[in-house]
């Protein structure tokens, strides 16, 4: 999934132009095939639960953490 725009990247080291490529989350790896199974897992993530995005930028494979903020209960 590549990323446009960033709106508020305070929370993240995402760019426009990146791939993310999979999401950790609780020790679970999942691969990102689409903007609908990106969402989906962010709306399924805990609130205040730690993510790791598989980012692909340019030549270079790097990690972002970021604390989710799923809705609450």
């Amino acid at each position: 999934m590549i990323v446009e725009e960033v709106r508020n990247n305070r929370r993240a080291d995402v760019r426009a132009g990146d791939v993310i490529t999979a999401v950790t989350s609780k020790g679970q790896t999942t691969e990102v095939r689409s903007m609908e199974q990106f969402n989906k897992l962010l709306a399924q993530v805990e609130r205040n639960t730690a993510l790791t995005l598989h980012v692909r930028r340019g030549e270079s494979n790097l990690f972002v953490t970021v604390k989710g903020e799923g809705a609450p209960g």
